[in-house]
């Protein structure tokens, strides 16, 4: 049930009656008697409504007065206290063929990020400097938010764009990468670093999860070795 909703128990009796008349002229009645008890809340939300809607259904369509009903009570709708955090667990390595890779769980929030190394030409400005690039994908949540109309998917490419750029942010403002180390010859070749952030679940704190995968996969990054040729071809493999 959803906390500081009272309940009573309301019964509507219906009285069906049927007649037959048989040749022989008697005539019999039949009475059936149907009784149907049902549970309204007593809250603003029209008791015709809350009669026929389950939990996740209020919590889609009321979420604010969903979430204060446990707030007020003292505690959160998955059951955690109000000041109780949720369970953190990062493991990486988890993508075999990604030359980085990480997942992060928090609580029932995961993010899966995987990292990969292209080489590519610097830029003309930055002769010893690489690249690294945030893609998000949200497609595969299904939270309340997001829903299989035009309208949600087009909300979730903003989402995706708006946490890939706050991903990169952070990234940026806190080093996390030495773009210098990415360089494999100066004013010839460098890294280029894909990283690409999938969303699995989204039970709250998802863009804390994102940012502490995709760190946790950048540290997990190990590079082949290459070398340059004369004829600028690239070569795997090297020491």
């Amino acid at each position: 049930g959803i906390p500081g909703i009272e309940t009573h128990t309301c019964t509507h009796t219906h009285i069906y009656i049927h007649t037959h008349i048989c040749i022989n002229t008697r005539t019999y009645t039949h009475v059936h008697i149907h009784t149907h008890t049902y549970t309204p809340r007593s809250t603003h939300i029209p008791t015709r409504l809350l009669c026929a809607m389950d939990a996740e259904s209020f919590r889609r369509l009321h979420s604010a007065v969903y979430h204060q009903r446990f707030l007020s009570s003292g505690v959160r709708c998955d059951g955690r206290r109000v000041e109780e955090h949720r369970d953190v667990s990062v493991v990486r390595g988890v993508a075999g063929r990604a030359d980085g890779s990480a997942l992060c769980r928090i609580g029932n929030t995961a993010v899966l990020v995987s990292v990969k190394g292209e080489v590519t030409v610097p830029a003309e400005q930055n002769p010893r400097s690489g690249f690294m690039e945030v893609q998000v994908d949200l497609s595969n949540l299904s939270g309340a938010h997001l829903s299989s109309d035009a309208h949600s998917k087009a909300h979730s490419l903003d989402d995706s764009a708006a946490l890939a750029a706050r991903i990169m942010h952070v990234l940026e403002c806190a080093k996390c990468v030495d773009m210098d180390a990415l360089c494999i010859e100066e004013g010839r070749v460098v890294w280029f670093l894909y990283i690409d952030v999938l969303c699995l679940s989204d039970a709250g704190n998802v863009t804390d999860a994102a940012i502490l995968a995709v760190v946790a996969a950048l540290h997990d990054v190990s590079l082949p070795g290459v070398s340059i040729s004369d004829t600028d071809e690239v070569l795997g493999n090297a020491d």
